[in-house]
């Protein structure tokens, strides 16, 4: 984690779980399909006095996604750790990452769950799939699904809908759009929607005069160049990668 610049001093130890594993199977579109190796995983146990808050301090956006279960001290520690967030001025940004093997859609507690988090957040990410499962919305009718996400609790800064290699959607309170995808011979999407999330992030970040549409055809140029390499972390391409990219897409 350290070789890709991740900030690793808020990490703890516990012998008390272990580091959540999971195992990705890929098809011949380089599609995935996971497997939880179950057990009592290290975050459950993270409590809310143990959260990191310097890190917070230091940061413009807290990202969150919802791997806990709502019995867990992790839950509590991410509720403490997003009202923090929030009382300092950040903005807080959510993907789901939902997995049928860990939720049960007919059981409605994967929708209750995200939608208290979502309703917490100012940037939200999410698929297809996940816009149906918090709002009820059919997955082709995505311009009314992000218009209900946009209306869920405090007030969002945008909401991004990814649409695999068509592109994405996006809505703002002040304007919406289709951004096309990227044409690419994909190896393994894994990590192209966390891909396209942290260029989002970075854009938010670095040119913030950026137009929306602009930062999101960026962002699916990060999330189409993850999937040409296998893994996640060493697929992650870097900005000079990003840019050499779409001024190949110019030609």
């Amino acid at each position: 984690m350290e070789a890709q610049g991740i900030e690793t001093d808020g990490l703890l130890y516990t012998q008390q779980g272990v580091t959540r594993l999971s195992f990705v199977s890929l098809d011949a579109q380089g599609e995935r399909s996971f497997y939880f190796v179950p057990g009592m995983h290290a975050e459950r146990l993270l409590q809310p006095q143990e959260v990191a808050l310097k890190l917070i301090d230091q940061a413009k956006i807290f990202h969150v996604s919802c791997v806990y279960d709502e019995e867990d001290a992790g839950y509590r520690a991410l509720l403490h750790a997003m009202d923090y967030a929030a009382a300092q001025g950040k903005l807080l940004s959510c993907d789901p990452n939902y997995r049928p093997g860990r939720w049960s859609e007919e059981s409605g507690y994967a929708r209750a769950f995200f939608r208290e988090i979502l309703a917490r957040c100012h940037l939200i990410k999410v698929s297809e799939e996940e816009m149906r499962i918090v709002t009820g919305v059919p997955e082709d009718e995505v311009e009314r699904g992000a218009a209900e996400l946009l209306k869920l609790g405090v007030e969002k800064k945008a909401v991004f809908v990814t649409l695999g290699k068509k592109g994405a959607y996006y809505a703002t309170p002040q304007e919406s759009g289709y951004v096309e995808g990227f044409e690419v011979d994909a190896v393994d999407t894994t990590g192209c929607g966390d891909a396209f999330t942290g260029a989002v992030h970075y854009y938010f970040c670095h040119a913030p005069q950026m137009s929306m549409a602009e930062i999101v055809r960026r962002a699916n140029a990060v999330g189409a160049l993850c999937a040409t390499h296998r893994g996640a972390f060493d697929a992650m391409p870097d900005e000079q990668e990003v840019a050499a990219f779409l001024q190949s897409q110019k030609q």
